[in-house]
């Protein structure tokens, strides 16, 4: 059986040729991949799901994966805190799992921390068996073994594979199976040398014939790999600071969308994209420049997430005033109360009735199963049409709809009633679980992580944040599996990568990203990042590029526009820019030595004092803000009642002083005098009753010691 291994570093024009001349069925890791040899696209983990369903076998839900190793940890570990340990054994838990290890293979290392590794997958992976699931790490192992229809593929885009990607293509490639492996003899491609020589040891045919250079990108990889001089095509750029730089990417992709380039043909890359994102979106929503942000956040990030979580606390926290408050203001929330806008918030779930809420919230069971759980936050969704206020976001919506379709995995975990508390715990846990794309949509500029690029192609590639630790991410030691014990088990033939390995495969992860671009590849960072300076990438200096300011950019924006002719405002004219500079001159003068103006507080209002009458409070007041008693005292505006959330001086205060005022009243209109006791608790009732402090957390066990008047 003939199969080969395609080791030229610049494979795509080989692939695109092989696609045309014979059938293969082509599997590809990513989207940007199968765009770019125009294929469907199928990864190897779909093509594994595919198969295994048919034997029966499936992917274990998230939750239930989380669930299963607690109890794992519970059983095996007896820690103190579960959530925690669990959290702190999974990454060695999935570097096992995806190494192909066995259990007994651990115990047969004699190392005790390897020992209860051992007993935690045993365990583990027993409770997952039962019900026919699997851990998604060990899908491709599974497979391999399951396997029985060798087909002809070509694999395309998996240039670091990992021992169970290597492992599951020898098991499913048949005849004519071609895999395409760049390498070349240099240390940063020592893994794949490695997987190299573990392909040809299970028959597969080497084809290393190698094509000259004819990209950017490849012209860079040759530079990395090789030491030939840069291309014309690369360019490095620095900038001040982290907004100045997104400002001037933004600016040059603006430009090229002006040229005609279209929105596909860029590409803008970042490998903290958490730290970039909100700022890339800002500033291209400023310049009219369409992102399409293309990498999960978890749900729990998201304007749903957001309204999920408030619900809960507003529920938890027996509607205190500021978080009712958050939950009735947030976007999602039109239809919670038929009332429209508020004027004061609930206090207590009678209020919210009064106030039109939906009832369906406020009839959450105290104590329920999963199932009944799941209903109701099922109703409560469908009462709060959060399907119809979602409308407007295709994040949101699909936030959701994923949201919705794992709440069916999550009623069939435990049988044993729940609280609501519990409850919140649970779902939020699913939230921070599931993942949804952070800025999808149709058309506009994309921004990747590096990892989903890798053997995709775009004519202009913008890098951002090419600094030291960022670019590459710096190798980090694991508390649980480390490189001590990855070392032990090297010998019994089990290739965990070391730190070597690791670094190499970050650094030609790197290599392997600068071959996307095929026209124009640039390379920016700031000088300060997180508050210090930052040093640009070594990869810089390795490609030859001296990093310098860009020279001057066109204005991308009608804001930046604006900001320029602030000081010009007979050389540009639009709208609203009378407004700025209107606005902007009155800043400079408060802010010169020139006498107060309206804008300083002088508003030509007379206000004699001889002809007001103070109190106590309005003194007290005065002295604190002037500006407050101005608005309560003279605008007579009200302030929204905000209820108190702990018993503190000033409510204990009041709450006296309300109790003896009642109290005497009664004293004086009664023709029998009751005891001073008796009219003393039934003044304290009335007065508690009048402050609305009954709603104060833990109040009923406070009160017996309250009523000491």
């Amino acid at each position: 059986m003939q199969r080969t291994i395609d080791t030229d570093l610049h494979p795509y024009q080989r692939a695109k040729n092989l696609l045309q001349t014979q059938s293969f069925q082509v599997i590809t890791p990513t989207r940007p991949v199968a765009i770019t040899l125009g294929v469907e696209r199928c990864t190897l983990k779909r093509l594994a799901q595919s198969q295994l369903s048919r034997q029966g076998w499936h992917t274990a839900p998230l939750l239930a994966i989380q669930h299963t190793l607690q109890v794992a940890v519970k059983q095996v570990l007896s820690p103190l805190d579960i959530a925690g340990t669990a959290r702190a054994w999974t990454p060695a838990l999935i570097s096992i799992l995806s190494s192909g290890i066995s259990s007994e293979q651990l115990r047969a290392t004699g190392c005790d921390r390897l020992q209860q590794l051992a007993e935690l997958l045993t365990v583990y992976q027993t409770k997952l068996r039962q019900s026919h699931g699997l851990d998604l790490s060990e899908i491709l192992w599974k497979a391999s073994q399951l396997a029985s229809d060798p087909r002809t593929i070509l694999v395309y885009g998996y240039f670091l594979p990992s021992i169970a990607v290597l492992v599951y293509i020898n098991a499913i490639a048949g005849e004519g199976s071609i895999l395409f492996l760049p390498c070349r003899e240099h240390q940063w491609c020592s893994p794949n040398q490695w997987a190299l020589g573990w392909l040809l040891k299970q028959g597969w045919q080497l084809n290393s014939l190698q094509t000259p250079a004819e990209t950017i990108g490849e012209y860079a990889i040759e530079t990395l790999l090789g030491g030939h001089h840069p291309s014309a095509g690369m360019t490095a750029h620095t900038y001040a600071d982290l907004e100045t730089e997104v400002r001037g990417v933004i600016t040059q992709v603006k430009h090229l969308l002006s040229q005609g380039v279209t929105a596909n043909e860029i590409v803008l890359v970042t490998q903290d994209e958490a730290l970039y994102e909100p700022t890339l979106l800002d500033i291209a929503w400023e310049c009219l420049v369409p992102i399409r942000a293309l990498y999960d956040i978890p749900l729990s990030c998201t304007r749903f997430g957001a309204w999920l979580r408030l619900l809960f606390a507003t529920l938890l926290s027996n509607f205190s005033f500021e978080v009712t408050a958050k939950f009735l203001n947030h976007p999602l929330s039109l239809s919670i109360s038929s009332e429209g806008d508020l004027t004061s918030y609930p206090s207590s779930g009678q209020e919210c009735l009064d106030q039109g809420w939906n009832r369906v919230i406020l009839e959450s069971p105290e104590q329920g199963s999963l199932q009944e759980w799941v209903q109701w936050l099922r109703s409560v969704l469908s009462d709060c049409q959060l399907r119809h206020h979602t409308a407007n976001w295709a994040r949101e919506i699909s936030a959701l709809s994923t949201f919705v379709e794992e709440l069916k995995g999550l009623a069939s975990l435990e049988p044993e009633p729940l609280d609501l508390k519990t409850f919140a715990q649970e779902v939020m846990a699913l939230m921070d679980l599931l993942g949804v794309l952070a800025q999808p949509g149709r058309a506009g500029v994309e921004l990747r992580k590096p990892s989903s690029l890798i053997g995709a192609q775009y004519r202009y590639v913008f890098i951002l944040g090419a600094v030291e630790r960022v670019l590459s991410a710096p190798v980090r030691d694991r508390p649980i599996l480390d490189f001590y014990n990855r070392k032990q088990l090297d010998p019994e033939g089990f290739k965990l990568p070391s730190a070597a390995t690791a670094a190499r495969l970050e650094a030609l992860s790197v290599a392997f990203l600068l071959t996307v671009a095929t026209e124009w590849l640039t390379l920016s960072y700031p000088r300060m990042m997180w508050a210090k300076e930052a040093l640009p990438s070594p990869f810089l200096a390795d490609l030859g590029l001296n990093p310098q300011p860009p020279t001057a950019l066109p204005i991308a924006s009608v804001e930046s526009a604006r900001c320029l002719y602030l000081r010009h405002p007979e050389d540009y004219t639009d709208a609203d820019f009378p407004h700025a500079v209107r606005a902007w001159t009155i800043e400079r003068r408060r802010e010169s030595a020139e006498p107060w103006d309206e804008y300083d507080g002088v508003i030509g209002f007379p206000l004699d004092p001889q002809d007001w009458t103070f109190s106590a409070s309005q003194l007290t007041r005065l002295g604190q803000c002037p500006f407050k008693w101005f608005v309560a005292h003279v605008l007579q505006l009200a302030f929204p009642f905000e209820p108190e959330t702990d018993f503190s001086p000033g409510l204990k205060g009041s709450l006296y002083h309300k109790t003896l005022e009642i109290a005497m009243q009664q004293y004086g209109t009664r023709i029998v005098q009751p005891s001073g006791r008796s009219l003393l608790e039934a003044a304290f009732r009335q007065a508690e009753q009048l402050l609305k402090i009954s709603h104060l957390p833990a109040w009923e066990a406070q009160r017996p010691s309250r009523n000491r008047v």
